[in-house]
């Protein structure tokens, strides 16, 4: 029998036997719904840092006055990848309280903005978050369905809309020339500010060059500034990981309390809050199906390999 033969013996084993065992070996490398179910816990946890608590006074400002006065309310929220934007967002909208200035569920609204963005796209994009029947928007309806947008937007009581990956507004789609009469989304967004009344948050990357360059009339109604940006390595960080820990209940986090510890989870994190949520709600994984109640040095460590990969070219900060 040749050597290209042997590749292919298995012996006395069964090819189809080989396949099941590889499948439970597999099936036993996955996590328990115990622990998913208190991991999910762990990434509903949220911190109101100093940052981010600044930021949602502006929106309950401007959510408080759309509506009230006639000069349009507009926030610009700027930050890196992983400060905590889009989370400002779902968080201010899950905790507004009933009330009957607005259709419960319509208080406030989240849109996200795609690559070179059209009217139509947000037309639509809009529709769907107020949950009208219709949502095709073409060319050639466009401006009725604005319309049906905006009345909708008033109907509901809306009075704070984010659009998330505002950053998008700087790239301004090829137009041809059948489209020459068609509003610009920065043109759309003062319109329904002006025609509604709502307040307006844009949350944009912090390569964002600003909306002056993209529209002076929204820029002048969209006036608070606010910037996020990542934790350093300081009081702040220590304190955001101590509070972190005493509000999570699903799994022991004390270990984050030691000094130690904290610049160990700085350095695999670099401050950026998504990760540090992915590499907490890993490590519960690891920690629960370890039969652990607590999170230790050891979690981490395996959590930090296993959401970085083998790709990584950084050292594993926790040994």
């Amino acid at each position: 029998m040749s050597s290209a033969d042997h590749r292919f013996d298995f012996g006395d084993i069964d090819p189809v036997e080989l396949e099941d065992r590889a499948t439970r070996e597999r099936q036993l490398q996955q996590y328990s719904n115990e622990a998913l179910q208190r991991a999910a816990q762990v990434e509903q946890v949220y911190v109101l840092f100093p940052q981010f608590g600044i930021c949602l006074a502006a929106c309950d400002r401007a959510f408080q006055l759309s509506r009230a006065l006639n000069t349009p309310q507009g926030i610009l929220i700027t930050g890196a990848p992983g400060t905590s934007k889009t989370t400002i967002a779902k968080y201010f909208i899950s905790s507004l309280p009933q009330s009957d200035l607005f259709e419960k569920g319509f208080g406030a609204l989240l849109i996200r903005l795609r690559n070179s963005p059209t009217t139509t796209h947000v037309v639509s994009a809009l529709l769907r978050a107020l949950r009208y029947p219709f949502v095709s928007v073409r060319r050639n309806n466009v401006h009725a369905m604005r319309d049906l947008c905006f009345e909708s937007i008033r109907q509901r009581g809306t009075r704070l809309i984010f659009f998330d990956q505002a950053h998008c507004l700087s790239h301004r789609p090829v137009r041809s020339k059948k489209d020459v009469d068609e509003t610009t989304v920065s043109d759309l967004l003062t319109e329904m500010m002006d025609e509604t009344g709502a307040s307006l948050c844009l949350l944009a990357d912090s390569q964002f060059q600003g909306l002056e360059a993209v529209d002076r009339a929204l820029a002048d109604r969209v006036t608070t500034r606010e910037v996020l940006e990542h934790f350093r390595k300081d009081e702040i960080w220590a304190a955001f990981l101590n509070a972190f820990a005493r509000q999570t209940k699903a799994i022991d986090l004390s270990c984050l309390s030691t000094p130690e510890l904290q610049s160990q989870t700085h350095s695999a994190t670099h401050g950026n809050r998504r990760q540090l949520r992915r590499l907490l709600v890993e490590a519960t994984l690891v920690a629960v199906d370890a039969q652990s109640a607590a999170i230790d040095r050891s979690h981490l460590s395996t959590a930090f390999s296993r959401v970085t990969g083998t790709g990584n070219q950084a050292a594993n900060p926790y040994g």
